[in-house]
């Protein structure tokens, strides 16, 4: 009698079992993938324990430089391009700051020019160590070859904004007269910088404070070393004809009057073609 029941009823069973399977193999989906997800969030979370615990490491050893003093200035108010002179810098940080590189900069001009726009330099000044009033460092008239239309950062000209017209300064605007961008590394050698803008008659004022950008000064100023020297690269040099200077990379006063110096045939024969 049970023999005949279990063959009538054979393809319920098989059916009943394939059911109790199926539904067996989805919790135990259901356990692997709960297990799965909790060890994949228990993961993220220990490697954003483990970023924050870096970060405020980093952070612990962060430097911040800032000017102090005024630039050299006319009785106009244009910054005075002399040879060289001195402005004082404190570091406000946490950390050291190691290779520091500064470059100021005139607000831009209505029109680019020819030439390389007057600027002062800092070049890889020696360490500065948190805590300390500061101390002097030398600007020096050119040596870089960057222009001013350059960027860092966060896409911050090298430029000091355009000087207001009279119109501008009753809607608000600031009359800067000098932006001095900073870069500097920390002890684990990134990269960091501050940009700072001279404003009549508040004195220097913090425009940004730059964390870990990839590229300094020193990056942007071998970026135009090697456009000005592909640039000089394509002069054509002959003792008959004319030479031609590409325009669309400036080019160092220095430069041009030594290409001017190699000949006195070439002397007064320099065009300058786009």
């Amino acid at each position: 009698m049970s023999a005949n029941w279990l063959d009538i009823h054979s393809g319920a069973i098989q059916a009943i079992s394939t059911i109790v399977l199926v539904g067996v193999t989805f919790v135990l989906f259901l356990v692997t993938w709960t297990y799965a997800k909790a060890a994949k969030q228990q993961a993220e979370h220990a490697e954003r324990l483990v970023e924050e615990t870096q970060q405020q490491r980093f952070d612990q050893h962060r430097p911040v430089l800032h000017p102090s003093g005024t630039p050299p200035l006319t009785e106009s108010g244009d910054v005075d391009w002399q040879p060289h002179c001195e402005l004082r810098l404190q570091n406000v940080g946490s950390g050291v700051a190691l290779i520091v590189c500064g470059v100021l900069f005139p607000p831009e001009p209505k029109q680019p020019g020819s030439w390389l726009p007057e600027r002062y330099t800092i070049w890889r000044e020696s360490s500065f160590l948190p805590g300390f009033e500061g101390q002097s460092v030398k600007l020096v008239k050119g040596i870089t070859k960057m222009n001013g239309d350059a960027t860092i950062g966060g896409g911050y000209q090298l430029f000091a904004p355009r000087k207001p017209t009279r119109q501008l300064p009753m809607g608000g605007q600031y009359n800067i007269l000098a932006r001095l961008t900073l870069t500097y590394k920390d002890i684990f050698m990134h990269k960091h910088g501050a940009v700072f803008d001279y404003i009549d008659p508040y004195g220097w004022q913090c425009v940004d404070l730059l964390s870990n950008i990839p590229k300094d000064l020193e990056d942007i100023d071998q970026e135009a070393d090697n456009a000005m020297t592909e640039s000089i690269a394509r002069i054509s040099v002959t003792e008959s004809g004319p030479l031609l200077l590409s325009d669309d990379t400036p080019v160092v006063e220095e430069v041009f009057r030594a290409l001017k110096g190699r000949s006195k045939t070439l002397a007064g024969q320099i065009t300058r073609v786009k």
